[in-house]
């Protein structure tokens, strides 16, 4: 019976783990990455500023921290 004897130590092992785990303290932050294959124009760089303008909004940002369980508001956004 080797089966008692190392389900003892997993179970061991996965509450020290939990234990002594730290809890991970977030700077809720939202990246925007943009992909282009080419040099951009600038009415390119103007319309993908505009629609990140739009969509980043108070709300928006407050939604994307509650679903992503952040306890904090999003504080930064880059692009």
């Amino acid at each position: 019976m080797m089966k008692k004897p190392v389900l003892c130590i997993l179970l061991i092992l996965s509450v020290l783990m939990m234990a002594t785990s730290c809890s991970i303290e977030h700077n809720p932050a939202v990246i925007y990455k943009v992909s282009i294959t080419k040099e951009p124009t600038q009415e390119t760089l103007d319309t993908i500023l505009e629609k990140v303008k739009s969509f980043t909004t108070v709300e928006n940002m407050d939604e994307i921290a509650r679903k992503v369980g952040w306890k904090q508001r999003v504080s930064q956004i880059y692009l």
